[in-house]
């Protein structure tokens, strides 16, 4: 997450899909991972990448 690496990110959330609890976790900690990574001065484009990975698609 800390990378901005979107792939990575996008392959973790595929796996998980149909596990809503472990999915859940995986989201929340990789919200609090973003948030640390913006305070550290971490690539702003590569992190709203990721946050936006993170957000529950509306389907």
């Amino acid at each position: 997450v800390v990378r901005g690496d979107i792939e990575t990110v996008g392959k973790h959330l595929r796996a998980l899909q149909g596990h809503e609890g472990p999915l859940e976790v995986y989201r929340s900690l990789s919200a609090a991972a973003v948030e640390i990574a913006q305070r550290r001065g971490v690539d702003q484009k590569k992190l709203a990448a990721v946050a936006g990975l993170l957000r529950p698609s509306r389907s």
